[in-house]
């Protein structure tokens, strides 16, 4: 006799947080989280990535949705929430006394559902370089960042910023006409940057650097000294140490 097949799995509400669109999600399950720690036992970074937004990929209503398009604050969004419906919705954080007398650890826990993306302005994606030139950003899609070498692996600081910067560029706008990125070459992109004087690129660098990320404070007093404690924790990388 064949084993029953367990059908019932709730769904829960979701919006994506760079576009606004509502979808929803279910908890992964145990062989996709199987997947999961097997790219962590790795410690292959691009492993791991990939093997997020695989899981996120399952999991996701995506009827509505281009996953090719989530960016890496969707990805990391979506993924807390999927985890505290799969494994628990709160998570300990051992973290250290700030008093300059004191470094014990204290335990606390941070509620998932709680973690918010950072409020971000959708006009500041708009960057004028000249009276007739402007530039239109986007944040990154997740696919595209794991995809880039000069991104991902790069050898340099100064290469994976550069790189980045190029990867953001949606559409350069003039008086007359709307050039898309997806247009134009890569010799020809990195030649516009190129030709960019060191404050026109430091507005585009600024939009990169201020991509949102998930973000949560967390006060909390010591257990040893008593002082009263304040983190922010920002990124995924905080929250799973």
């Amino acid at each position: 006799m064949a084993l029953p097949q367990l059908t019932d799995i709730s769904r829960y509400d979701v919006v994506i947080p760079s576009s606004g669109v509502k979808t929803q999600y279910r908890p992964y399950l145990v062989k996709e989280e199987k997947v999961l720690l097997i790219a962590l036992e790795s410690q292959d970074e691009k492993q791991i990535l990939n093997a997020t937004v695989n899981l996120i990929t399952e999991c996701l209503n995506t009827d509505n949705v281009n996953v090719d398009l989530l960016t890496v604050y969707d990805i990391e969004y979506l993924f807390t929430q999927i985890r505290s419906k799969s494994v628990g919705e709160t998570i300990a954080m051992h973290l250290i006394c700030q008093s300059d007398d004191c470094d014990h650890v204290t335990e606390t826990s941070v509620a998932l559902d709680s973690i918010e993306v950072e409020v971000f302005d959708r006009e500041s994606r708009n960057i004028s370089i000249t009276e007739d030139i402007s530039i239109e950003m986007r944040h990154l899609p997740y696919k595209e960042a794991i995809s880039n070498t000069a991104i991902i692996d790069p050898s340099s600081f100064a290469e994976q910023m550069f790189s980045t910067v190029i990867s953001c560029i949606e559409a350069v706008c003039t008086e007359d006409e709307r050039l898309l990125a997806v247009d134009s070459t890569k010799e020809e992109l990195t030649n516009f940057v190129e030709s960019l004087t060191a404050n026109q690129f430091s507005s585009l660098r600024t939009f990169v650097e201020n991509t949102p990320t998930i973000v949560k404070e967390i006060e909390f007093k010591c257990s040893k000294c008593e002082t009263d404690n304040k983190y922010t924790l920002a990124g995924l990388q905080d929250f799973f140490e």
